[in-house]
């Protein structure tokens, strides 16, 4: 995915990574 360098949006991106990963 892509990162802007904007620590919410790559907390964003890892937080849905990992949410569908678990479901």
């Amino acid at each position: 995915f892509c990162t802007t360098g904007l620590p919410s949006d790559v907390v964003v991106e890892v937080g849905e990574m990992s949410f569908h990963l678990h479901k």
